[in-house]
Order: structure tokens, then C-alpha cells, then sequence
């Protein structure tokens, strides 16, 4: 392809997309965050996760539009190679809406038709399928979760979190206190509480599979 066609299918996508070398400020400031998750460091130091390529997301319409409901996290949402294109010109959106555009729903969403986030890398690996060249592609979002109410059990007909809540949380089950999530998922309806923050690329275990 001719580099004007090139540079024509980049700004089509109206977000501006920087690689950080691993030297750089920008890469420094993603470790750091993505750190400060006790899984993805001992995840890193174990060599269960090798990161080959980290790329900072500005989109400017969701930096304009974006809703502080306070509790602003990054969270983490993992994608089919595929869809990347999507999600890079549209940013991440709630499937009832993909459906209108024609896009379909691959999975079945525990707490509704909301947009859903991890707080790692690790349990979003399911919704990231691995790539032709065989690595994984996830997004770090800001996701601003405002108030947020936690639920044990599905909630599949969920269209807004409750009443003076700004999103919802499964809880992730286990011995003390078993709940129908297998890991911890984090909701929110309005598309305005994300904005895109970094793109990562992964190998598991330290090699290609």
C-alpha cells in the first residue's frame, strides 16, 4: 500500500497513536500503572507475560467528552485482533449500539448491556484471542466508575447501574464468599466515563504460541 493510503486509514481512525520505546517517559508512566497490580508484577517477574509492544491512545473526542464521575481507574478490555480498527475509530461502546451500526455481541454479559473492563490483564486474556503472528492485543482504558454497586449474582437485564450508582462490579467468587463470577468485571453504560489510554500487545509464558 502507497504510504498516502496509509496515512489516509490512520486519521480515519481520529485518534492519535504513539509507540513508546521502552526508554521512554510515556512507556515508564504504562509500567508504572500497570505495576501497581500485584498480578501483573509477579506476572512479569515469572515470565507468564512478556510485553512486546505498548502504544499510548489519544482520542480526542473522548478527552473533550469525557465524564469525571470520580474513581477513575484504568481497567483493562480485551479484543479480537479484528476488531481493533473498530475500536480504535469508534472507541469502546455498549453492544446494543455495536448492534445498531452491525456489529453482533460474542459473549454473554453477565451484568447486562454494559461496557465491560478487567482490572488485569491476566482474566481479560479469554476476550483476547490470540493473533495471526500469535500475540494478544489489549486495551487501557480510564474508566471513571463514580460510585459503584457490587453485585453475587448475574444480572443480565441490567440497561443503567442502580440508582445513585455510576456503574456496576461482579464479584469474583471464591471459598469465603462464592458468587457467580469467575473474575472481577467491572461495568458501565455511559460511554462517556472511558477514554482510550494505552494499546498493549503480549505474548503468555514468554513465547509465541
Amino acid at each position: 500500500e502507497s504510504k498516502n493510503h496509509l496515512d489516509m486509514k490512520y486519521y480515519a481512525l481520529n485518534t492519535n497513536i504513539e509507540h513508546l520505546h521502552q526508554a521512554s517517559a510515556g512507556y515508564q508512566i504504562f509500567m508504572r500503572n500497570f505495576l501497581s497490580n500485584q498480578n501483573h508484577q509477579n506476572a512479569i517477574d515469572n515470565g507468564e507475560i512478556v510485553i512486546l509492544n505498548c502504544y499510548r491512545l489519544d482520542k480526542k473526542s473522548e478527552t473533550d467528552n469525557f465524564i469525571d464521575q470520580g474513581n477513575v481507574q484504568y481497567l483493562y478490555h480485551g479484543s479480537k485482533p479484528e476488531n481493533l480498527v473498530g475500536l480504535l475509530s469508534r472507541g469502546i461502546l455498549p453492544p446494543d449500539y455495536v448492534k445498531q451500526i452491525g456489529g453482533k455481541r460474542t459473549d454473554f454479559g453477565y451484568l447486562g448491556s454494559g461496557i465491560y473492563f478487567s482490572d488485569d490483564v491476566i482474566s481479560s486474556t479469554y476476550t483476547a484471542p490470540i493473533s495471526e503472528k500469535g500475540s494478544r492485543f489489549i486495551i487501557m482504558s480510564s474508566v471513571s466508575l463514580g460510585k459503584v454497586k457490587e453485585f453475587t449474582k448475574i444480572q443480565p437485564l441490567l440497561q443503567s447501574p442502580p440508582m445513585g450508582y455510576q456503574s456496576c462490579k461482579g464479584l469474583k467468587s471464591n471459598q469465603t464468599n462464592p458468587t457467580d463470577f469467575k473474575n472481577d468485571e467491572y461495568v458501565v453504560f455511559n460511554p462517556k466515563q472511558t477514554k482510550l489510554s494505552f494499546l498493549i500487545e503480549y505474548i503468555e509464558n514468554g513465547k509465541k504460541k
